[in-house]
């Protein structure tokens, strides 16, 4: 009651904003709880809404925009007219309050009546039921948008249900084949719940989460399968960082009962930042198990800290990681479980210059010098780990030896090179208690740079300077060499890497460094070439030795001169090798048994003319081989060199002694050691029109498994001063993987003396992530590149003179799903300040299923002088559809200070007019694939023997041939499983929509479902998509096909009607005997058939002549040479499951009859 005598004051006026705010806010919540219904007037906002809903009204009010309006419309008013009739009513009272919370009850009304036609349409239970949906979808879209815990906490109370929470999609409302309430899960909202929670708490959320008790192992795990994932989703929510479970397949083998374990763990953590880049991370993780036979929660606690900080010029970093001892709290108190606390300290000290500048320079900076950018002093500790260990040591980090001439004298400016050459090295030393002293980073830097000097006719071509360290020998060598040129009348002779090395070493005796021991010596060359042209004889060879790194490697070559020119006579053969005794790390090359070995890798051409003649025309011209033991090939490195001329090193190189470094090096990259394969191959070198067209093909093959095919191809057309084309292929088939790769490139083409250039691929893939597609030049510019492809050139042609620019590009691409093409055409000419830039596109996709497509063309062109534009031009016109056709557009005009922009976008045709599409019922389509024999998914059990098979019979119609052990699922391709469906290829689907595998049963007993069987389908055939994903969309997805079947407890060999019989003779053609171990002798068997099956004739029939299929099976399963054998029970056989034999019976038809899937 008010005080008549109180006089208001500014508190009272405070206080009434207070009211009037809080009333605005609640007003404010309720418009965002109704805002999807409000928003139903917009097509896309309603599609959303309908979809959410699970409503398909389209038998019943059709797609009225209309009648959404009036109904957004309506919601909107009373929203409106209850915040400003409540804003006017007193709030001195409670009947104040009372009023405005009446007016806001009173402005839900427009939503309770759902669009107009529907109330007066539906019968009353539908009617009802779409109501609850609406209600139970508002609250659960408004506490996802209004804050991300809030969803998640009602869940954890049981209040809110989530749509992938619900066990069985509800059933369609009406049955039928128009359903208006299509069969969806979808999210429910029972605040009644509420009264539960409050009246018994304990007996409410044991009756949510542990209504089978906590008293065994599967109990515990269903508690926290039930628990974990809503409290991690909660944890979340409150923006903590918590996972529940593991990713199958991530992280080491954890074996069956790890993973089940590590399956229902809840991790937890949560970093708190102090703004200054210092962070400490807490976090757990927690278990439920059993204590002494009772429940408890379990946790193992976790502590990190991340410190950073500066102290003068250096930067100071920190890390520490603290893991404690497992708690278990349960009925019994507190467990402490485990050994001491793990800690692990990581520190360091770094001072770091500028991106572009060292921090230390030893030496000119003009001229010769060691640049070092980083220089780090670290700390590492780990305690209480089970490897104890403390480390530290000092790294230079981006570090570089600069050599250039620099202002030394002529003869040192002319020696080394004009240029600078940089070498990046990484090297450190430390001490740990473990390892010692040892080097760290890369022990080792090898720089090689180019000399311009001549001296006696001797020709230094490259200088090495080095420095590596020998962890096992315990030194450091450095040395200085160079490759040297010398040239006496037709001999010429390499000498590869000769020069003076220094070795330093730390005897225990010491040395003349006193604790360390400097030793100069001569290094010998590691190579050696020579190459004789004699007249008409050309031969020579190479010969290269690198002990240290166990590498030898040789090439050699001999002929005629001029011998493989077109038109001329004669031979060439040569050869190359490359021998490896050592891994890259510097360690004996080992076999998969771990026996010392080498890796050896030949290959050799013979090329001869005139050659041989085909028919045809054509003419073989070289044969060739390459042989590789412990080696494979690398594709990557393949697929490079189409695009680096690097197959010049395989295929029929041109001089293979004089560029021998790099054929061998090459080819090392190509075909490097792997001690798990051999690669076997042939080359061909072919010739047409008198040497017009050239191709060199090479096929090789890899194995033991995995077992790989590549070819390696080169095609080149000379049309002399027409034009030269020359396409380098790498191609490869790789069953294993169930891919076939094509990857090529376009290498010193020309057309008229202008360079042409460009890619292309394939990739075929039939295992995994199905998919197909080919391109020359590129993909659609908004097309997603598929998974495995790669980044492809267009197809050019630069018209270039002078200056100026004129080049043409095109692109072709085909897809499992679409064919894509276009093009650009680029123009550039500058004269003086003048410059014009100009370019043209066409870019077009069609889509096959559904059919779409769209296209775009445009041009664009400007004038500058100087940096200033004088006129810009651009045009646009693009096409898309169907659903709706639409034209776009746009014209731009700049010209000096004036601007014009005009765009349009015009959907063609009436947009009211539906399209009248064809409609297809899934269900039926879906009954008829499974009951086909190839449904059935057999997979032969991995470590079982073979069979044998005695004879094969014919099968029935409609069964299929079992393995005793096999798996069995079902699977089919039609359409995925477990998702809402818009369509089956162009047609609607009509009826359910949604399908699933709940459950089977074998000859009467239900079965269980074991895991998902996933197949890749294409989502354009099964969902609407809009223009957007039709494009950038994945061609295939993987999604559920079908289910693996577990067979019901108890399960034993099938019985006679699902036993395929054969006769195989009578019993006297074989012996029956029982083989125990193949060390011992064999014993024979007895006679163990029952009685009443002695009495058969040798066709397998009784006496009056019947079949005796009947229990056969059984008896000679439980009393044959097999089953009395002990190998039967021990070894790996102590754990393989029974035999099975299913029977499917599919659900009964309308005319009550029921169809039998047998499988035998």
């Amino acid at each position: 009651m008010t005080d008549p005598t109180h006089t208001p004051g500014p508190a009272d006026a405070e206080a009434a904003d207070v009211e009037r705010s809080v009333l605005a806010q609640i007003f404010a919540e309720f418009a965002l709880f109704v805002e999807p219904a409000r928003a139903a007037a917009d097509p896309w906002r309603r599609n959303q809404l309908l979809r959410a809903l699970g409503w398909d009204l389209g038998p019943l009010i059709g797609y009225d925009s209309q009648a959404f309006q009036e109904w957004a419309d309506g919601i909107g008013k009373a929203v409106t007219d209850a915040a400003e009739a409540a804003a006017d009513l007193p709030r001195d009272s409670l009947k104040g309050y009372k009023a405005a919370f009446e007016k806001l009850g009173a402005a839900a009304g427009p939503v309770k009546a759902l669009p107009p036609r529907v109330g007066g349409e539906v019968p009353d239970e539908l009617y009802e039921t779409m109501l609850g949906d609406l209600l139970d979808y508002l609250p659960t879209a408004y506490l996802a948008r209004r804050a991300r815990w809030t969803l998640p906490a009602a869940v954890m109370l049981g209040v809110a249900t989530l749509a992938a929470d619900q066990e069985n999609p509800s059933p369609p409302m009406p049955p039928g084949d128009n359903p208006i309430r299509l069969p969806r899960r979808r999210a429910g909202f029972d605040l009644g719940r509420l009264i539960d929670l409050l009246s018994d708490p304990g007996a409410y959320f044991r009756a949510l989460y542990v209504p089978e008790g906590m008293d065994t192992p599967e109990a515990i795990d269903a508690a926290a399968a039930r628990i974990f994932p809503k409290a991690a989703a909660l944890l979340r929510g409150l923006g903590l960082d918590a996972a529940y479970g593991v990713k199958p397949g991530v992280g080491p083998d954890l074996g069956a009962d790890g993973e089940r374990l590590a399956g229902h763990l809840l991790s937890v953590r949560a970093r708190v930042p102090d703004g200054a880049g210092d962070e400490v991370e807490l976090g757990a993780t927690f278990g439920l198990g059993l204590i002494e036979g009772r429940p408890a929660l379990i946790v193992v606690p976790r502590i990190a800290a991340h410190v950073v900080g500066r102290a003068g010029g250096w930067n100071v970093s920190g890390d520490m990681d603290v893991s404690a001892e497992a708690f278990a709290f349960g009925p019994g108190g507190v467990t402490v479980a485990g050994a001491d606390p793990a800690v692990r300290v990581a520190a360091e000290v770094a001072r770091i210059s500028a991106p572009d500048e060292p921090a230390w320079v030893v030496g000119a900076p003009d001229g010769v010098h060691l640049a070092v950018g980083e220089l780090v002093l670290a700390l590492r500790a780990a305690l209480g780990t089970g490897r104890d260990d403390i480390e530290i040591g000092v790294r230079a980090g981006r570090a570089e030896v600069v050599i250039a001439g620099g202002d030394g004298d002529g003869f040192v400016k002319r020696v080394l090179p004009h240029e600078k050459v940089s070498v990046p090295f990484e090297l450190g030393v430390a001490w740990s208690h473990r390892a010692g002293l040892h080097l760290t980073g890369a022990a080792g830097l090898i720089a090689e740079f180019p000399v311009h000097a001549t001296v006696l006719g001797i020709s230094p071509e490259t200088v090495r300077i080095g420095v590596e360290a020998s962890l096992a020998d315990e030194a450091v060598t450095a040395w200085a060499t160079t490759t040297l040129s010398v040239r006496v009348g037709g001999l010429t002779a390499v000498i590869e890497d000769v020069g003076l090395a220094a070795d330093l070493t730390f005897p225990d005796e010491g040395g003349n460094l006193g604790k360390a021991n400097l030793a100069p010596r001569f290094k010998p060359p590691s190579g050696l070439g020579l190459h004789l042209v004699l007249g008409v004889v050309d031969g020579g060879g190479y010969l290269s030795i690198d002990e240290p790194r166990g590498m030898y490697s040789g090439a050699f070559q001999f002929g005629m001169a001029s011998s493989i020119a077109p038109g001329s006579s004669g031979f060439r053969l040569q050869a190359v090798a490359v021998l490896n005794t050592k891994t890259a790390d510097g360690r004996p090359f080992t076999e998969r048994d771990g026996s010392e070995s080498y890796s050896l890798l030949v290959s050799g051409s013979f090329q001869w003319r005139p050659g041989l003649v085909l028919p045809a025309g054509i003419t073989l011209t070289g044969l060739g081989a390459i042989v590789g033991l412990n080696r494979r090939a690398n594709l990557e490195e393949l697929r490079n060199a189409t695009r680096s001329r690097s197959l010049d090193a395989v295929l029929f190189p041109a001089d293979p002694v004089g560029n021998a470094p790099n054929v061998i090096a090459t080819l090392g990259r190509m075909f490097p050691p792997d001690p798990t394969g051999t690669l076997v191959g042939i080359m061909a070198r072919l010739e047409w029109l008198a040497g017009t067209v050239r191709a060199d093909l090479g096929i090789m093959i890899e194995f033991p498994e995995p077992i790989r095919l590549v070819v390696l191809g080169r095609l080149v057309i000379n049309f002399q001063e027409a034009g030269r084309f020359q396409l380098d292929v790498v191609g490869t088939l790789d069953p294993g993987a169930g891919e076939v790769s094509l990857d090529g490139s376009l290498v010193d083409s020309k057309l008229f003396g202008r360079p042409v250039s460009g890619d292309m691929a394939l990739r075929l893939r039939w295992k995994g992530e199905k998919n197909f597609a080919v391109s020359i030049g590129g993909f659609h510019p908004a097309f997603p590149k598929p998974t495995g492809f790669p980044d492809l050139k267009r197809f050019s042609i630069n018209l270039n003179k002078s200056g100026d620019l004129f080049r043409v590009e095109a692109y072709l691409a085909v897809t499992s799903n679409s064919v894509q093409f276009g093009g650009a055409l680029y123009l550039h000419f500058a004269f003086w300040e003048l410059v014009v830039d100009g370019r043209a596109w066409l870019d077009a996709l069609i889509q096959f299923k559904p059919f779409w497509l769209t296209a775009e063309l445009g041009a664009t062109v400007s004038v500058k002088w100087g940096d200033k534009t004088l006129l810009a031009l651009t045009l646009l016109i693009g096409i898309s559809g169907p659903g709706p056709w639409r034209a776009h557009g746009e014209v731009t005009v700049h010209l000096l200070f004036w601007d014009i922009s005009k765009r349009f976008d015009k959907v063609l045709g009436d947009p009211t007019e539906e399209n009248r599409p064809t409609f297809v019922n899934a269900a039926d389509l879906l009954l008829d694939a499974l009951k086909q024999p190839g449904t059935w998914d057999v997979a032969t059990p991995g470590g079982g023997g073979e069979m044998a098979a005695l004879s094969t019979p014919e099968l029935p119609a409609g069964q299929v041939l079992m393995h005793p052990g096999a798996t069995l699922g079902v699977r089919q391709n039609l359409l995925p499983l477990g998702v809402d469906l818009d369509r089956l290829g162009t047609s609607r689907v009509q009826g359910p929509r949604r399908f699933d595998i709940t459950s089977f049963t074998v000859g009467g007993e239900a079965g269980g479902l074991g895991d998902t069987i996933d197949d890749y389908y294409a989502p354009g055939q099964f969902f609407d998509l809009t223009q957007a994903e039709m494009v950038e969309r994945p061609q295939s997805e993987r999604r559920a096909a079908g289910r693996r079947l577990v067979a019901p407890a108890g399960t034993d060999v099938p019985d006679a009607a699902l036993t395929v019989f054969t006769t195989a003779g009578d019993d006297g053609s074989y012996d029956r005997i029982i083989i125990d171990d193949p060390d011992t002798a064999a014993r024979p068997m007895g006679d163990a058939v029952p009685a009443h099956h002695a009495a058969r004739d040798g066709a397998g029939r009784d006496g009056d002549g019947r079949a005796f299929g009947d229990g056969l099976l059984a008896v000679f399963a439980g009393n044959g040479p097999a089953a009395n054998a002990r190998t039967r029970t021990s070894g790996p056989a102590r754990f393989a499951a029974p035999p099975l034999a299913a029977r499917i019976d599919h659900p009964e038809r309308p005319d009550h009859s029921t169809d039998h899937s047998e499988v035998s």
